[in-house]
């Protein structure tokens, strides 16, 4: 009965531990962007339009951080091209909601 219980004891520390690994695993893995930096170099798309819109677009850009209201969110990134000083200016804008997971992502403003 002893030699029972030791195995049973050994087999639910060794499942502990592996769960709490696990655990720790996906906590690191949830702070790692989900893409790569300069993940548009490799993208293709049979769509042409989708093709454009991934690629860093003709206007040097700039971008602002600002705090959100949402603890899950952090912060809120807003790009804007370089030389948008003039707010009677009209540039193209490209809105980004739900990009789950994108700590840093690569804006694509391009003129039609």
């Amino acid at each position: 009965m002893k030699r029972v219980m030791k195995v049973l004891g050994i087999v639910i520390l060794v499942t502990v531990v592996v769960v709490a690994a696990l655990v720790v695993k996906g906590y690191i893995q949830s702070k790692k962007p989900s893409v790569r930096e300069d993940y548009y170099t490799e993208f293709s798309s049979p769509c042409p339009l989708e093709q454009k819109c991934s690629q860093p677009g003709g206007y040097a850009v700039s971008s602002v951080d600002t705090p959100s209201d949402d603890k899950r969110i952090g912060k809120i990134r807003v790009w804007y091209p370089s030389e948008a000083t003039d707010i009677d200016a009209l540039y193209p804008a490209k809105e980004g909601s739900s990009w789950s997971g994108m700590i840093r992502s690569v804006p694509s403003s391009r003129s039609t």
